[in-house]
């Protein structure tokens, strides 16, 4: 292989990359417009940190839901 084969080669390469770089810049800043605009997120960051509020909250309202229906059926199993 030439030397100028190897260099037309490379180029392709680094256009190649450059490409999918642009391609996945453009889905990141897809996906932050979403967060922004369904969550009020503005950066990664703030959407972690309300993931996990939300999910300590449904860990409460199942923690909740099971005790409240223990409850029940302790109260109304055997008219079930």
């Amino acid at each position: 292989m030439s030397a100028l084969q190897e260099v037309e080669d490379l180029r392709k390469r680094v256009d190649a990359a450059k490409a999918k770089a642009d391609r996945a810049a453009g889905a990141l800043e897809k996906d932050l417009g979403r967060l922004k605009e369904d969550f009020e997120c503005d950066s990664l960051e703030e959407a972690e940190k309300l993931l996990k509020k939300i999910t300590k909250k449904e860990v409460g309202a199942k923690a909740l839901y099971e005790e409240k229906k223990e409850a029940f059926e302790e109260e109304w199993g055997e008219h079930l």
